[in-house]
């Protein structure tokens, strides 16, 4: 075949010997103008391709036939097939871009092809690739024998919304511009696996150097690299890894009966299996715009070193999915901002068709913490199985709860301070959206029982130890205590409680507590009133006897509103001391040779009662460092006070006849310990009945006798 356009030049010979096994002779050698061909033949998507083609080809398969190689001019010497295409342009229907500055040049020897370069931009975006195929004749021929197939690519920038732009309402979403891409791939196989793969060809494929950054993602990836094995009835993944900005990631898989994956009627099982390892992983460095918003903020800046995940999960399908077993052989790793080290945490995950989730001994340490945890959790709608038991079993030496939710004590509660009810001193802590908190109670119940044992449990500034409890959870929103044992602040406390949940909005606790040798100044409870958050602290020091019943509304996140709260207080208190309390340091005219900041007293027993935030005081007798006293009266969380004491007269007139005499006033040693002094029950003894009102910043005292009840 031979023609001369008026452009260019073109000659061929084809010969092709037994069509069951091809065999044939393709000898071309070609220089055309597109441009021409297009006008000359009249069709009109051919005359919008331009560019130069130049074809040699010598491909010779017979070697019992001869042609006239003379006349189709001489190759390049050890060349037996040469393309060229320059400055090729063309458009691909229903793309509004066209494809321009096409250049290509491959050639073949002894069937080996190598294309050297192809390049060309589309749109504003541009794209460089190269390659290579081993054996070309074996596509044809010999196909158990390995091929191995080379790509390379590489971009400057790619648009995707240009490159989707076959579909206007997909190219309008795509935003993301891709930069400095590149690529190398490479597949070894055979040609028969390419062809009739089972369901995979088998084989090996590599992938390196993989870069590319974003614009919209605005991170980098550099160095990625990879190596996938698939064999008869596995597909291995090995060193899957490389670099995103300053974090690197390693990642190697494995899936086990991988062809179960591509049948339309599952049946069998199948496992898979990943170690993933990462010596520096920053959540800046992989966080986008999107993922940013489910992520807290207290974690954006969060960095995890040393992190280990490996774990393995085996399936089985019997046309449909039957269960999951997962096995998690190990997660380690550190966080460096909220100092968090996550040691050998390892279990079994069982999942059911049955809707059942099944934690089997789940154990290992996050920072100080340890932990041992088994469960069985219903998750379907089937009301009979919804009533087979669901339990968790919550084992832990030591568990560190202001080290997992990252808490901090803040100077307001070292610091600012307010005289509160006789039994305590309140601090002001920041002030907290309680009803913005998460809410147990918004969550379906179902009925659940837990079991808990805890060694040791660090909670602000509470130690509590040997931690025993039997909670119950409801269908209809309530959640029991039918148990709960500590020891706490060198005592003991036992309760029973019933959280009723039924209205999440308002959230009621009913409790039985009973306290026993408990030393007060170690205790310490974190309340709201109105608003802001007190925490009840060191105004009474001593040892705490009693029962307190109370009913109190707590807020989402379970902190008690102490104005919406109903107790009723037994209590006993002995060996104590009364620190900085308001209406001693209101009677500092009557005892000037007193410690007003510390009052001493043996015992203190009362049966107090706190309603509508204030705690109502009966009269008591107390036997204490000042003399001996009678106090009674009220105290409300706005500060108010209300408070009557009926002082022996023989104290006031010793004080009185001091200040007649007019001795000089001398302070009182703040760290002077006064001795306790006891009222004689067989004297009659004569009483001064004094009224203190008013607030800590602002009071009044004067006579007054209490009200009887």
């Amino acid at each position: 075949m031979s023609a001369i356009p008026e452009k260019g030049i073109f000659k061929g010979n084809f010969v092709m010997k037994d069509f069951t096994d091809p065999k044939m002779i393709m000898q071309i050698n070609s220089e055309l103008e597109l441009e021409f061909i297009g006008a000359f033949l009249g069709i009109a998507d051919l005359q919008r391709i331009t560019g130069h083609i130049s074809m040699k080809m010598d491909f010779n398969e017979l070697v019992d036939m001869t042609l006239p190689e003379a006349s189709m001019g001489k190759l390049k010497e050890g060349i037996q097939s040469e393309l060229r295409v320059s400055d090729l342009t063309f458009r691909i229907p229903n793309y509004p871009h066209i494809i321009h500055k096409l250049n290509l040049h491959a050639d073949m020897k002894n069937g080996f092809v190598k294309l050297d370069t192809l390049s060309f931009f589309f749109g504003n975006s541009d794209f460089a690739m190269n390659g290579s195929l081993s054996d070309l004749p074996a596509l044809f021929h010999q196909q158990e024998k390995p091929v191995q197939v080379t790509f390379t690519a590489h971009s400057k920038r790619m648009i995707l919304k240009e490159l989707l732009s076959y579909d206007t309402a997909m190219a309008r979403k795509a935003k993301e511009e891709i930069y400095n891409f590149n690529i190398g791939l490479a597949l070894e196989t055979s040609v028969k696996e390419l062809q009739h793969p089972a369901p995979l060809p088998k084989g090996k494929f590599k992938m390196e150097k993989l870069f590319a950054s974003f614009k919209e993602y605005p991170h980098a990836f550099h160095d990625f690299g990879a190596e996938l094995n698939i064999n008869d009835t596995a597909l291995l993944l090995r060193n899957f890894g490389g670099m995103i900005d300053s974090s690197d990631i390693r990642f190697s898989g494995r899936v086990i009966n991988y062809q179960l994956w591509f049948d339309k009627i599952m049946r069998g099982k199948t496992q898979v299996a990943f170690d993933l390892k990462s010596q520096r992983l920053a959540m800046r460095d992989v966080l986008g715009p999107i993922s940013r918003k489910y992520v807290s903020r207290d974690y954006h800046q969060e960095v995890a070193s040393g992190l280990w995940l490996r774990a393995k999960a085996d399936l089985r399908y019997d046309s449909v999915f039957k269960f999951a077993k997962i096995k998690l052989a190990n997660v380690s790793g550190e966080l460096l901002e909220h100092k968090i080290k996550v040691d050998s945490v390892k279990g079994t995950v069982k999942v059911g068709a049955d809707s059942f989730l099944r934690l089997d001994t789940l154990t290992g340490r996050i920072g100080k913490t340890d932990f041992d945890i088994s469960m069985r959790l219903y998750m379907g709608k089937d009301t009979v199985k919804r009533k087979k038991e669901n339990f968790l079993q919550f084992t832990s030496r030591n568990l560190d709860l202001d080290q997992l939710t990252n808490y901090k004590l803040t100077a307001n509660e070292d610091e600012e301070t307010v005289v509160a009810a006789p039994a305590a001193k309140r601090a002001v802590v920041k002030d907290t959206s309680h009803a913005s908190g998460f809410n147990i109670f918004s969550i379906p119940f179902i009925d659940f029982r837990a079991t808990v044992n805890i060694g040791r449990l660090k909670y602000h500034r509470l130690w509590l130890r040997n931690i025993v409890s039997n909670v119950r959870m409801q269908a209809n929103q309530h959640l029991y205590l039918d148990t709960l044992g500590m020891g706490i602040a060198d005592g003991q406390i036992g309760m029973r409680g019933h959280f009723n949940g039924t209205d999440p909005k308002k959230i009621f606790f009913r409790s039985r507590i009973r306290a026993f040798d408990v030393d007060l100044e170690k205790l310490m409870l974190k309340l709201d009133h109105f608003g802001q958050d007190y925490v009840i602290n060191k105004n009474i020091k001593g040892r705490l006897n009693g029962q307190i019943r109370s009913r109190i509304q707590m807020h989402p996140d379970l902190t008690p509103i102490i104005d919406n709260c109903e107790a009723e207080l037994d209590l006993g208190i002995y060996n104590g001391s009364l620190v900085n309390f308001a209406p001693m340091q209101a009677m500092a005219g009557y005892f000037k040779d007193k410690n007003l900041n510390m009052v001493r007293f043996d015992t203190l027993k009362n049966k107090l009662s706190l309603k509508n935030g204030v705690l109502n005081i009966p009269n008591m007798n107390i036997n204490s460092s000042l003399g001996f006293m009678e106090i009674s009266g009220k105290q409300s969380l706005d500060m108010n006070m209300e408070y009557y004491m009926r002082i022996p007269l023989k104290m006031v007139t010793t004080v009185g006849f001091q200040s007649l005499f007019g001795r000089k006033k001398e302070e009182v040693d703040p760290d002077q310990v006064d001795a306790i002094e006891y009222r004689d029950k067989d004297k009659k003894v004569r009483f001064m009945n004094i009224k203190v009102t008013g607030t800590p910043d602002n009071f009044k005292v004067g006579l007054g006798k209490a009200k009887k009840a």
